[in-house]
């Protein structure tokens, strides 16, 4: 976290500076408050669809064996609540 070396600093150093290079960062500069509120909500906002449309294919995948598939309004509850932090799930098992 501050630079110091670890046991898989040299195995991670590589892989952090290429992912650094390939984003754009600079890891010895700080973000302003600005920038770090942009961050947030860009990846705030990203979030929920990429759950949305996890939970649509897992409704593909669940009709591909026979099982009922998940109704949108329970996907998009269910995506919301993980980007809120809420873990709000509707579970029932595996039934047929």
């Amino acid at each position: 976290m501050e630079g110091e070396r670890v046991a898989l600093s040299r195995v991670a150093a590589p892989v952090e500076r290429l992912f650094y290079r390939l984003s754009g960062v600079e890891p010895a500069r700080e973000q302003s408050w600005f920038v770090y509120t942009l961050s947030m909500l860009a990846s705030a906002s990203r979030l929920p669809l990429a759950l949305r449309v996890a939970a649509t294919a897992a409704c593909a995948a669940a009709e591909s064996q026979g099982f009922d598939g998940v109704a949108p309004d329970l996907a998009f509850n269910t995506s919301l609540s993980f980007n809120h932090q809420h873990n709000w799930q509707n579970y029932g098992g595996e039934t047929r």
